[in-house]
């Protein structure tokens, strides 16, 4: 059955929203003014002026300069990464939260130089957005400069997103892909669509049968990358972050269809100003997502699961929270409703052993890291403690849920200024 309602003030989460823990993870909220304009605030001009000359040209860096530059970037990184203050204590290697593909940094004082481009596009990208949004005076106006050449080299670098290779490679449920073809059939027919983020290419082609264009923004090069195997070459994939649609023209097309990329996006707020500067007037924001609701036994299990994973050495997994009430909330505080439409309702019966069977596999988009072998091992040690059979038979709902938002034109009528788009409650 379909049910829908329009947002015009606070509601409550949808079903499985994530709550304030996520018992194994490492819970990563949404920014807040007064955590991000911290994090601005301790970045010297040094530092700016040192991440302007990695994006610029490394090899005119000094090796002196290079040799302490990760204990001067890595805290920056980390806090970008994990969306809190810097943290400028030494800590232990083990408990630094870098993404994959920078983890080395975390273990020495010197910057690699074949890193050092990468490693300060990663940063100021980030931190020049973050600036330019919050009209932040500390901001190095030469490193401002750089902000587009260092977001092309942050999407040439695989493992630096918030999201993962298994999570974006996981394939829709149906009900989710008959949700977006209700979707592309009723709203995108005929019309120029920008998706934002793309996987597998699965919504890419059921959007691209029915629109009179699809441009794709995906910041993964991996993705690009398959998706240039799945898709027709009428599709045109860009390089380029959701809080940076790079070479997409402004007021260039009808609707942006966000199946789950602003979860990972940094910052949720900034990326629907990019979505409202390419649309045209009128333009629609539509969000397809998909939530869970498990039972309480499978819950337990789970907890125990990854807090065991914890105990014999393993690094937490980061959980980012969606965020989709908070940029829903920030639209209806600036006076632009959402309509929220419940697509789809079901449930899923099975034991809790068929449902840990992914958490053996290599399905599970979380655990990619970690040996199936020590998997196994974890799973095997909490069994009996909890007390719960294997063959315990648990229900999960699940529900696909259905939004879309006026967008176009509707930022630039009704906000002030681009600081605007961070001013949600701490």
């Amino acid at each position: 059955m379909t049910t829908a309602h329009t947002v015009g003030a606070t509601a409550a989460p949808p079903p499985g929203a994530p709550g304030t823990t996520a018992a194994g993870f490492d819970h990563v909220r949404p920014w807040t003014p007064r955590v991000l304009a911290g994090v601005l605030d301790a970045v010297g001009g040094d530092t700016w002026s040192l991440l302007a000359a990695l994006v610029r040209d490394p090899g005119y860096v000094p090796a002196h300069r290079l040799w302490a530059a990760a204990t001067e970037i890595v805290p920056v990184m980390e806090a970008l990464w994990m969306r809190r203050a810097v943290q400028h204590t030494p800590v232990s290697p083990l408990r630094r939260h870098l993404p994959p593909v920078f983890a080395v940094l975390a273990t020495g004082t010197s910057l690699p130089r074949h890193l050092a481009p990468s490693a300060g596009a990663w940063c100021l990208a980030r931190l020049a957005t973050y600036a330019h949004h919050l009209h932040h005076p500390g901001a190095d106006p030469r490193a401002l400069a750089q902000a587009d050449r260092a977001w092309s080299i942050v999407t040439m670098i695989d493992d630096s997103h918030h999201t993962t290779a298994g999570l974006a490679g996981h394939e829709p449920p149906s009900h989710v892909t008959d949700t977006i073809t209700d979707l592309a059939t009723t709203h995108l027919a005929g019309r120029d669509v920008i998706q934002l983020g793309a996987g597998t290419g699965t919504v890419a082609a059921l959007i691209a049968a029915h629109a009179r264009r699809l441009i794709i923004a995906e910041p993964s090069p991996a993705a690009r990358k398959a998706l240039a195997t799945h898709l027709a070459d009428t599709v045109d994939v860009h390089a380029a972050d959701p809080m940076r649609l790079a070479g997409i023209p402004d007021h260039n097309a009808d609707a942006v269809l966000d199946h789950g990329a602003l979860a990972v996006t940094d910052s949720p707020t900034i990326a629907i100003t990019e979505a409202a500067r390419v649309l045209r007037p009128g333009g629609l924001l539509i969000g397809v997502l998909a939530h869970q609701r498990r039972p309480q036994p499978l819950t337990r299990l789970h907890t125990a699961f990854r807090t065991e994973l914890h105990r014999r050495g393993h690094q937490r997994q980061r959980f980012v929270d969606p965020g989709h009430r908070h940029h829903i909330d920030w639209l209806t505080s600036h006076g632009i409703p959402t309509r929220v439409t419940t697509a789809a309702t079901w449930t899923e019966t099975r034991t809790l052993d068929q449902y840990t069977d992914t958490w053996l596999d290599t399905s599970d988009p979380y655990l990619p890291t970690i040996p199936t072998t020590t998997r196994t091992a974890a799973l095997t040690g909490v069994w009996p403690r909890l007390g719960l059979p294997r063959h315990h038979r648990c229900t999960t709902v699940h529900t696909v849920t259905a939004t879309t938002t006026a967008l176009g034109g509707a930022i630039d009528r009704r906000t002030r200024s681009p600081a605007a788009v961070l001013t949600h409650r701490d």
